[in-house]
């Protein structure tokens, strides 16, 4: 686990053909700087503190994972940015899932994953957004879809389903909630934690805008 490595105080950078020993939390600043301002709805964000922090800790897990790997020296000048986006949509692959809910008569709801987890968190006594990466539910669907079946009702779960609102037979649901067959289905296209905060601050900007013109 990338958790239980330690950054070294220096790590050798290549910069031309000269190899220098910089210090690791000047060469993580400087990787964070400019990723963020490779982003410009994050350098724009009003919680710029929050995206550094946040982008720190991913800049320094993907440096751990490069350490445990035949590391010699890393190179601002080679394609690190593209590896680091590659990393994080991997990594956020198993975030990147839809529970699909099909009820006897047909008709579907959609729930994201991460609704899910929060809720399950919330109903273990444990911080919602606190996601552990090595939890074996990410890893194995059945599991998940095992525990709602056994946990949850359908009154519980809609309030983060898609299309709930337009529903009209609520108490049909709730009584066939056990009935109704569940799936959980990969994204398209995977996300990464950038892509999720700039979604939210995009979903904050519309709500502010509608705000004012009321």
């Amino acid at each position: 686990m990338t958790t239980n490595v330690e950054i070294p105080e220096r790590i050798p950078v290549v910069i031309g053909k000269n190899v220098f020993h910089m210090e690791s939390e000047s060469l993580i600043a400087s990787l964070v700087h400019q990723t963020i301002h490779k982003n410009n709805l994050l350098y724009n964000s009003d919680d710029f503190v929050m995206i550094f922090d946040v982008t720190k800790i991913e800049i320094t897990n993907f440096l751990k994972k490069k350490l445990l790997k035949d590391f010699e020296a890393f190179d601002f000048f080679d394609n690190w940015m593209s590896e680091f986006d590659e990393y994080q949509l991997n990594k956020n692959k198993l975030f990147c899932k839809d529970l699909i809910i099909t009820f006897p008569d047909k008709l579907q709801f959609s729930v994201k994953f991460l609704d899910v987890l929060s809720l399950r968190n919330a109903m273990l006594d444990r911080d919602e957004n606190d996601i552990d990466d090595d939890d074996p539910v990410l890893q194995d669907p059945q599991l998940i879809l095992d525990w709602i079946d056994e946990n949850l009702t359908w009154e519980q779960l809609s309030p983060y389903a898609e299309y709930v609102k337009t529903d009209r037979q609520e108490n049909t649901r709730n009584k066939n909630f056990s009935k109704a067959t569940k799936k959980v289905v990969e994204w398209e296209k995977q996300l990464s934690i950038f892509d999720f905060i700039s979604k939210g601050d995009m979903i904050l900007s519309n709500e502010d805008d509608d705000d004012e013109e009321d």
